[in-house]
């Protein structure tokens, strides 16, 4: 089996927020690019400035939706993704003008949570077959 067909990239969708999520671990920077390019059908995905990190969020546009990328780049490295989770939950908030603010902090922490648990689920091999879909 090679390398590519071993690393799995995982399409969660939360309705609640109406945000397509893209989730790869245990792979390069490099790699989670090469997947996403072959899985939305284009060439323009890059990642470079994640060469030196364990992790990394984005935020892309295809096909005019916007998507959203975690990539962590160890197996099971829990704090990497809390730290990306926060990222993630950030992004979702902004794109939909919900302010990060005193107000909204009980929403943001259930929706980091949200994403914490779906993704910790997926690195342990517990999918939530309801929201996570095969790419």
């Amino acid at each position: 089996m090679s390398r590519e067909s071993s690393i799995k990239l995982h399409r969660i969708y939360d309705d609640r927020f109406n945000a397509e999520v893209f989730f790869a671990h245990n792979c390069s920077h490099e790699e989670i690019a090469e997947l996403l390019n072959k899985h939305l059908k284009t060439k323009n995905i890059v990642f470079d400035e994640w060469k030196q990190m364990s992790g990394g969020t984005a935020t892309i546009e295809n096909q005019g939706r916007i998507k959203y990328v975690i990539w962590v780049r160890e197996k099971k490295a829990f704090y990497t993704i809390v730290h990306e989770c926060f990222h993630l939950t950030w992004r979702i908030f902004h794109d939909r003008f919900i302010n990060c603010d005193f107000d909204n902090q009980e929403a943001f922490a259930y929706c980091q949570d949200f994403w914490i648990r779906t993704l910790w689920r997926i690195v342990n091999g517990q999918k939530q077959a309801w929201r996570v879909k095969p790419c």
